[in-house]
């Protein structure tokens, strides 16, 4: 009997041991900081700061699992080096001397759905962003019907490519696919900075376009909650997006000096260029304005402001341009100078 509760009261004293530990753990500075650092996907950083605990905690399974995740998110790229091999091995090995069986077979069918989701291969975003109106992707995973619908309805009309998109970073989510879509939304976004006439414009996009790239994003603006983030760029892409974009460019035929012989106007004459129109007045300082021009109802709309712009009418053979209003009303006539 004596025998017995010694033993009793040795494996009442290592569990013990063990809730000590692990409490201990659970108040430790850094490991609160790990945790909060990987709750935010940054594996790396918190994979630093769990190695470094082990030094303290040398056998503690909170600490092997968590180590075992952040190299399972933050290194898949390197699966093939035997130093990350080495790693891995080395803390699913620990964790599982530690662990009981029901938490074995958790991470178990955890390591068994990554293995699941790397098999896949590489990620088919950019075939689904560039190809997916064809429907490319569904006839290689030979689904034949959807790849034929989606060629014939231009991806389901785009909603299609829009779910394949979600779905597929979902099944293959890691640091370089996010970098790829964010590199991908900088580039359309600042294509479409192009067609805005006013510089003002050109800026706030092109800044939404910078704090999305995944060197300011992830890197230094870090400090920053994504909501955050997100509402800046969705700002500026208002103000950049808010005024009207350029139609199309000036036929040669208008680009050039335009004078006219009513006495009765203080408009001297207009100097058109391809983006922007001069205004000379009689009786104050010129006026410069960005054009706007509508190539369907052959009119110049010259913008001064947001809230200022002067209308000119063009004869279909660009031998006249009148000032109008919208009405179209001919109120003073140009002729080009030779």
């Amino acid at each position: 009997m004596a025998k017995t509760s010694k033993k009793t009261k040795t494996k009442k004293t290592k569990k013990t041991n063990v809730v000590n530990k692990d409490n201990e753990l659970l108040n430790n500075k850094d490991y609160k900081n790990a945790e909060k650092l990987f709750k935010k996907a940054l594996y790396k950083e918190s994979y630093e700061i769990y190695l470094s605990l082990l030094e303290i905690y040398p056998k503690n399974k909170k600490i092997y699992k968590r180590l075992i995740e952040t190299l399972t998110e933050n290194y898949t790229y390197k699966e093939n080096k035997k130093e990350f091999k080495k790693l891995f091995n080395e803390y699913v090995t620990n964790y599982k001397i530690l662990a009981t069986k029901r938490e074995v077979t958790i991470l178990e069918n955890k390591l068994l759905e990554y293995d699941k989701v790397k098999a896949k291969g590489k990620s088919k975003f950019l075939l689904i962003a560039f190809l997916g109106i064809f429907g490319v992707h569904k006839f290689i995973e030979k689904n034949y019907f959807m790849g034929f619908l989606y060629l014939f309805s231009f991806g389901l009309f785009g909603i299609g490519i829009i779910v394949d998109l979600i779905n597929d970073y979902k099944t293959y989510e890691n640091e370089f696919s996010l970098n790829i879509l964010r590199y991908i939304i900088c580039a359309l976004i600042l294509l479409l900075a192009f067609t805005r006439r006013s510089l003002d414009n050109y800026i706030y996009i092109v800044l939404a376009a910078l704090i999305l790239t995944p060197l300011v994003y992830s890197k230094i603006l870090k400090f920053l909650p994504h909501f955050i983030k997100i509402i800046g760029v969705l700002v500026l892409l208002y103000f950049g997006f808010k005024e009207q974009p350029i139609l199309i460019t000036l036929p040669n035929k208008l680009i050039g000096t335009w004078t006219t012989e009513n006495e009765n106007t203080n408009i001297k004459e207009l100097n058109i260029k391809d983006n922007k129109t001069t205004i000379s007045f009689t009786d104050r300082k010129d006026t410069t304005g960005t054009n706007q021009y509508d190539a369907t109802n052959n009119i110049l709309r010259v913008f001064v402001d947001n809230d200022t712009y002067y209308v000119f009418t063009i004869d279909k053979e660009y031998k006249e341009i009148c000032r109008s209003n919208e009405s179209k009303v001919c109120m003073i006539s140009f002729t080009k100078s030779k």
